[in-house]
């Protein structure tokens, strides 16, 4: 994306008052109502005695997959590479921008937790949905970091 795409989408971002603030707001807290859920499925699979291995697997994979590409690709994030400020806490220099972690890591606990819950699973892939495009509103991921990390979680999911 280029610099007018992205002061575009901060104009949109900061249009009316409390948006900035709600988009901060889902930002900084929808990965760890993800992270609760998935913590929750853990303890139940727990107490009902299903093998964790069957919720953690995959995303644990992805986990660690897509953090050693970030390593490989070390892509610039977009703040860095166009100059800008985002609108999120942010560490100038800090690359490793390709695939998104927040997205991926969203997007496979959503599938792990669709195998246990239809309801909690589709709550939870809709929650990596917004993350996805929270953190290209945000300013710290190009589009295809986002649909990077889906393609990698769907991988995982598959395979």
């Amino acid at each position: 994306m280029t610099e007018k795409q992205f002061q575009r989408i901060f104009e949109w971002a900061k249009k009316t008052p409390g948006r900035k603030k709600r988009i901060l707001f889902l930002d900084k807290w929808l990965p760890w109502a993800v992270a609760l859920i998935f913590a929750c499925f853990s303890a139940i699979c727990l107490f009902k005695g299903v093998p964790l291995d069957r919720l953690w697997l995959r995303p644990a994979l992805c986990f660690v997959t897509v953090s050693l590409l970030r390593i490989v690709f070390d892509k610039e994030r977009p703040y860095d590479r166009v100059g800008f400020r985002p609108l999120a806490d942010f560490t100038p220099g800090k690359g490793k921008s390709f695939p998104s972690r927040h997205t991926a890591c969203a997007f496979a606990i959503g599938f792990s937790v669709l195998k246990l819950s239809l309801l909690w699973g589709i709550l939870c892939l809709a929650a990596a949905f917004l993350i996805g495009c929270l953190r290209v509103i945000c300013g710290l991921h190009d589009p295809q970091d986002v649909f990077g990390g889906v393609l990698f979680a769907i991988v995982f999911e598959i395979f």
